[in-house]
This record gives C-alpha cells, sequence and structure tokens, in this order.
C-alpha cells in the first residue's frame, strides 16, 4: 500500500476516535461525587446486590476491627439508608453475595481471619439477615468465593487460607430445589416433618397452605401428603 495513503487512514482513525476518548476522559473526570457512607470499624472488603428485591443495587461491606458486617440499602437514587450491623466471626475480611439456599434473594458469605472459619448469614428476603452460622476454614482465611463447583445447581464456598496455604472448599448441601414438605428444614423428610405440618395447619400458619388458596382444608393436608410421598429431589 502507497505509505502516503497509509498514513491518510491513520490520521482519519486518530481523528475519528479522538472525541469519544476525549468524552472518556471528561466522564470519568466526573464520577463519584457522592458523600462519605458510615460504616464498622476499618472496613476492608465491599460487595453490591439487590438484598431487597426492588431493582437498585445495595452494599455490604465487612468491618475488620468491629467484627461485623454491614448493610447499606439503596433508596433507588444512589443515595443509602443508614447501615444496619450484622455480626460476623472474628476479623471478617472478605465478602461476597450468592443464593445460597435457592429462595431468590442473595445471602452474605464472610471470611473471618482470626477465628479461622466463614460465616453465612441467610438473607431475610427483605435485606435484613439471620444470624451467622459458621464453617470452618484454613489458617487465617482471606479471601472467600461463591461459585457451583460440583454442577448440582447450588453455590458452594471457597476460602483461600493465608497462613496454612491451602484452599478451604465447602460443597453446599442444598441442591438448589425447593422441597415444601421439608417443614423443618432438616434436609430429609420424616415424622417431624409431619408434626411440623399438622402443627402449622392447626394454627393457620401460611406454611401449611400448600393448595395455596389461602384457606387450611383437606386440600392443603392432600397436597401435603404427596409432596411427602414423592421425596426430596
Amino acid at each position: 500500500m502507497n505509505t502516503q495513503y497509509l498514513h491518510m487512514i491513520i490520521a482519519l482513525i486518530l481523528v475519528s476516535i479522538t472525541p469519544a476518548l476525549s468524552n472518556a476522559q471528561n466522564c470519568t473526570t466526573q464520577m463519584f461525587p457522592g458523600p462519605l457512607l458510615s460504616t464498622g470499624d476499618r472496613p476492608v472488603s465491599i460487595s453490591l446486590g439487590d438484598l431487597d428485591a426492588d431493582g437498585d443495587l445495595d452494599m455490604v461491606v465487612a468491618n475488620l476491627n468491629s467484627d461485623d458486617t454491614s448493610v447499606l440499602l439503596n433508596n433507588g437514587d444512589g443515595s443509602f439508608a443508614t447501615q444496619t450491623r450484622f455480626t460476623a466471626g472474628d476479623e471478617p475480611i472478605s465478602i461476597s453475595l450468592g443464593d445460597l439456599d435457592a429462595d431468590g434473594d442473595l445471602d452474605m458469605v464472610v471470611a473471618n481471619a482470626s477465628s479461622d472459619d466463614a460465616s453465612v448469614l441467610l438473607n431475610n428476603g427483605d435485606g435484613s439477615f439471620a444470624a451467622q452460622t459458621r464453617f470452618g476454614a484454613g489458617e487465617r482465611p482471606g479471601s472467600i468465593s461463591l461459585g457451583d463447583l460440583d454442577a448440582d445447581g447450588d453455590l458452594d464456598m471457597v476460602v483461600a487460607n493465608s497462613d496454612s496455604n491451602d484452599i478451604s472448599v465447602l460443597l453446599n448441601q442444598c441442591n438448589g430445589l425447593i422441597c415444601n414438605a421439608d417443614i423443618i428444614l432438616d434436609g430429609d423428610l420424616n415424622f417431624l416433618d409431619i408434626s411440623a405440618f399438622l402443627n402449622a395447619f392447626i394454627a393457620q400458619d401460611p406454611i401449611a397452605d400448600f393448595s395455596g388458596d389461602g384457606s387450611f382444608n383437606y386440600n392443603d393436608v392432600t397436597a401435603f401428603l404427596i409432596e411427602f410421598a414423592a421425596g426430596c429431589p
């Protein structure tokens, strides 16, 4: 190709992309003018996700020195409600979000550096969380992540342990499928679930409304027995 034409083509390309680069630079200089938001003591890790199912992104933060996490719910305009704090292990250092119990909302997992474990906090569906359950890891875990490692449809945990030079793999025992007849949520169907169903039915607890019609009658008992007989997936 003629060198003169080549130079002309290069010049045209540069002219065409220069405005885009200029706009990108201008955009970059205008980002993040928002206020500072209060958290716990020494925040070290953060993750974003829609915690309360309202269509916007909320924040969770691991606070190393106060041994807890902060949840800041988005008001929908990029401003955030005052933090709510939830207890974690000793020196929470890494945090991640994912639906661990297959109920459609984002739960929280935290790597705790000084207690050598990981905390799981299940979302109540509104951005508040149940008390933590802790699972052992290696020595001084420093990072945590979620993913379906065994292809069974649920999220498992991996934890990087800095002092023991290894990784902890924690496989989720929830299979990602709902088993409505497992009333007591122990992963098994037995007499305890039947007893729990009967108590809920008598109390007209919505958990016993297996027909989903808002009333409590023979249809609910039949629906429960069908699911119980089918077993958990």
